[in-house]
């Protein structure tokens, strides 16, 4: 490369440098002239408040966390949603840039300028000042340059002149940072001190305090919760109380008054509630503050504040529980059931803990009988223990009868106590022990239940409807005075008889072990037996021609497995009375099974004997038939085919 060409490098080099350095130097006042056309140096969705001054009006701050609802910051802590019109206008500054800008012109006057400061979520931010309107344009500054005057479109600024109220959704409870209170007092009645209703939050959750001790219904109280967040104005009806009886204040109606924990302290809020406007409206304001609301009477309506005064008895209880789980998440190993009236009976149900097996003791006049129960199974309603641990996990309410311990001074029926359930669970704790009381002392159960005698039990254990009308059963737990009200269908899961939580499966059975049958149809005697050390275990009909069953042995032997398989299609009595409705008085048909050809043994009794089984009438029009196994326990029904089977003749 020639020297010439090196110096016009080296002078070219030293132009650009200078240009560079001359460029660096002009005024950094003029960024935002040169570089964009926009106001704001960050972008809409990182704004977290807006503060806006107008000298001689009420200033406005606005505010949101990142990414959430935006806000009116009012005075002594309270704070109302934006409207959505007014979040709409804000949101515009996002697209706020200058006209024109303006050299020559003076900058907005400081003693009447509108000052808008607005904050990033990152920690940078912004001031603008405005001046007065000319030309639909108005002068503004960044930061307080006066240097550099712009011209900003008033179509974007529309929202600077607006009443603070414009701006409101008009929220009357809400809080700043959207906390829900921990204390709510609701009165349907300031003037009388029997209509306020207390509910507090601690750490099991939501309960009220009076004018009970009670849980709190978790729907309603999110429901009220949310009525409280979202309750406000339609309008506004003065902005200031001069006579507060105009409005209903002086003996308001109706308050309700709430207490928040918040980061800056606690917050209280009263709202008071004053009369009717005439157009289905009511008059409602934050208490000691301004201005008058009107609300939509039917807000009322919604936490029932409105039948305060018409039915307090129902309104009081409008926030109580109505729905106890007796489980309350635990495995339970032992349940109770005592049947108090017309005689007592006790049920003993145990879960071993080894092999999951349920086991019944029933004790009866001083007997003790034991049987095998049906393990629960969600999926198998029909069964009775899956029906009591359904009642007991979900024992609806459906009225508060009284808030005293039960009794004659309580209630008349409140006397008999029928039933009582107990529950124990795998880590050695009790649930409170439930009684239901009877109509009389009878032990009267509400009628046309099934669980009434005479009537199938483990098919029939499905939720009856029970309208409101319908009359339901009073009860009481033990670790609390008051008696109320279930539903009849509910209540049939919790009073089914004793004894039908028996197992289907009636008989478990080896019929190696089976030496002779004695089989009785219609007064007709035949018996069966099979000799030791016959050949293929030959079944024989023993009588005149004494001849083994041959093509019949087949059918005889499928007999005998039905009846060490039997099973049970439902429970009908404990027949403790007259067995003659059942017609087994004089069962037409009986099978009596021995372990030996020759049962032996006095005055009826044989150690050979396994068991008998007693076929009564047939019980409905699918053929089956009352039977009792022994001449003892319950009254059950079979298939019609055990019935067909067990009174075959066998040749």
């Amino acid at each position: 490369m020639s020297r010439r060409s090196v110096v016009i490098l080296i002078l070219a080099a030293l132009f650009l440098t200078g240009f560079s350095v001359a460029l660096s130097r002009r005024d950094s006042r003029d960024w935002r002239a040169t570089r964009s056309r926009r106001l704001f140096p960050f972008p809409w969705q990182d704004i977290t408040s807006i503060h806006i001054t107008r000298p001689g009006r009420t200033e406005l701050h606005f505010t949101r966390e990142p990414g959430g609802e935006w806000r009116i910051v009012l005075a002594d802590g309270l704070a109302d949603t934006l409207d959505t019109g007014a979040v709409e206008e804000l949101a515009a500054l996002a697209t706020l840039t200058w006209r024109d800008p303006r050299p020559g012109r003076s900058a907005p006057d400081p003693d009447t300028a509108i000052t808008m400061t607005a904050s990033s979520q990152f920690g940078g931010n912004v001031t603008l000042a405005f001046g007065d309107l000319e030309e639909n344009l108005r002068s503004a500054i960044i930061d307080n340059d006066q240097s550099l005057v712009y011209g900003v479109s008033q179509d974007l600024l529309t929202f600077l002149d607006w009443p603070s109220h414009r701006f409101r959704k008009y929220y009357l409870a809400s809080v700043p940072g959207g906390t829900d209170p921990n204390r709510i007092v609701l009165q349907g009645d300031p003037a009388n001190p029997d209509l306020t209703i207390t509910l507090e939050r601690d750490q099991q959750g939501w309960a009220l305090r009076s004018p009970v001790a009670w849980p709190a219904d978790d729907a309603r109280l999110d429901h009220l919760l949310r009525w409280l967040d979202r309750l406000r104005g339609e309008s506004i009806a003065a902005e200031s109380v001069d006579d507060p009886a105009v409005y209903g204040f002086d003996q308001p109606s109706a308050s309700i008054e709430a207490w928040y924990d918040t980061p800056n302290g606690r917050i209280h809020r009263r709202i008071e509630i004053g009369k009717e406007d005439g157009e289905d409206g009511v008059y409602a304001r934050v208490a000691d503050r301004s201005p008058v609301f009107l609300l939509p009477a039917q807000t009322l309506t919604e936490i029932s504040l409105s039948t305060a005064r018409t039915d307090p008895e129902a309104w009081k209880n409008f926030f109580r529980r109505r729905n106890l789980d007796q489980f309350n998440q635990k495995r339970p190993l032992q349940v109770t059931v005592e049947q108090l009236l017309p005689k007592p009976v006790t049920l003993v149900i145990d879960q071993d803990r080894a092999t999951g097996l349920w086991t019944g003791n029933l004790t009866s006049d001083g007997q003790t009988r034991t049987f095998a129960v049906d393990p629960p199974d969600p999926t198998d309603r029909a069964r009775p223990l899956t029906a009591l641990f359904s009642g007991l996990a979900s024992l609806r309410i459906k009225d508060f009868l009284a808030d005293v311990s039960p009794g004659p001074e309580t209630l008349e029926w409140t006397a008999y106590p029928a039933w009582r359930i107990g529950l124990t669970f795998d880590d050695g704790t009790t649930a409170p022990e439930l009684t239901l009381y009877a109509d009389d002392a009878k032990g009267s159960l509400p009628s046309g239940q099934p669980y009434q005698e005479g009537k199938a039990g483990p098919m029939n254990t499905g939720p009856l409807l029970d309208p409101r009308d319908q009359p339901g059963i009073a009860f009481s737990l033990a670790d609390n005075p008051a008696v109320m009200q279930t539903y009849d269908g509910l209540a049939y899961f919790l009073c089914l008889p004793p004894y039908r939580y028996q197992s289907k499966q009636m008989l478990d059975l080896s019929i190696g072990d089976w030496r002779r049958v004695d089989q009785t149809v219609g007064g007709r005697e035949t018996t069966f037996i099979r000799p030791e050390g016959e050949v293929n275990e030959q079944w024989w009909r023993q009588d005149s021609a004494s001849e083994p069953l041959m093509d019949g042995n087949n059918r005889f032997v499928t007999m005998l497995l039905t009846l060490s398989r039997l099973r049970s299609d439902g429970f009908v009595s404990d027949v403790d009375g007259d067995i003659a409705e059942f017609g087994l008085d004089q069962p037409e048909i009986t099978a009596i099974v021995y372990s030996s050809p020759e049962p032996g043994g006095e005055d009826g009794v044989s150690p050979a004997r396994l068991f008998e089984l007693a076929l009564g009438k047939i019980a409905d029009k699918e053929g089956r038939r009352y039977a009792r196994l022994n001449g003892t326990g319950p009254v059950f029904l079979v298939p019609a085919e055990v019935g067909a089977a067990v009174g075959a003749r066998y040749e």
